[in-house]
C-alpha cells in the first residue's frame, strides 16, 4: 500500500505543476497538494500526512528523471535559508497527466510509531510516544526554527558587543582612561 501511496504523491506533484504557472517551493506543494486532495475526495490516507521532507525527495526523483526543473530560489526566512523553486520540465507541460487514486480502505495509514528506544526498554512513557509522525515533523520543524532565531539573535548580540568594543577603545574607554 506504500508504495501505491507514494505513486499517487509523484502523479499528484506532477499533476499539480503542470497547471501551476510560476515556480513553487515545495512547502507550498505540500499545501497545493492536500487542498486539491481533499477538495476532489481523496481518501484521507492518500493527504493526511504529505509533508515537506516526503514532497522535496519526490521532486528530486522527478528533477532526476528529468520531469521537473529547478527554476530560482526563495529566501526562507523562518529557516534563514533558500529554498529551491520548481517547475515542470518543458517537454512534459501539457502532457496529459493524470493522477490514479490508490484503492483503499478507509481505514487510517498505519503508523510506524517512533518512539526512543531507551524510554521503551525502561517502561518510560514520553509525551512523544503517542504522537503522529506528521506531529513529530512539525514539532522538529518548529525545534529548527527556533534554533535558527537563536543563532541569528545570538550573532547580532556579538556583532553589536564588538562594534561597541571598538568605539569605547577608540575613545580611551576600555583602557580606564577617560
Amino acid at each position: 500500500m506504500r508504495a501505491a501511496i507514494r505513486q499517487y504523491r509523484r502523479e499528484l506533484a506532477l499533476f499539480l505543476l503542470d497547471r501551476i504557472v510560476d515556480p513553487i517551493s515545495s512547502g507550498d506543494l505540500v499545501e497545493q497538494m492536500g487542498a486539491f486532495a481533499q477538495a476532489e475526495g481523496h481518501p484521507e490516507v492518500c493527504w493526511r500526512s504529505i509533508n515537506g521532507p516526503d514532497v522535496h525527495g519526490i521532486l528530486r526523483a522527478l528533477e532526476g528523471e528529468g520531469m521537473v526543473v529547478r527554476d530560482g530560489s526563495d529566501r526562507d526566512r523562518r529557516a534563514g535559508r533558500d529554498t529551491p523553486l520548481w517547475r515542470i520540465a518543458n517537454h512534459v507541460r501539457g502532457a496529459a497527466l493524470t493522477v490514479t487514486v490508490p484503492d483503499v480502505d478507509d481505514e487510517a495509514e498505519e503508523e510506524i510509531p517512533i518512539t526512543a528506544s531507551l524510554a521503551a526498554v525502561a517502561g518510560v512513557e514520553t509525551p512523544y510516544d503517542t504522537m503522529t509522525r506528521p506531529q513529530l515533523y512539525a514539532l522538529l520543524e518548529t525545534a529548527d526554527e527556533m534554533a535558527g532565531a537563536q543563532a541569528r539573535i545570538l550573532r547580532e548580540i556579538q556583532e553589536v558587543a564588538e562594534r561597541a568594543r571598538r568605539r569605547l577603545a577608540s575613545v580611551g574607554l576600555l583602557d580606564g582612561q577617560g
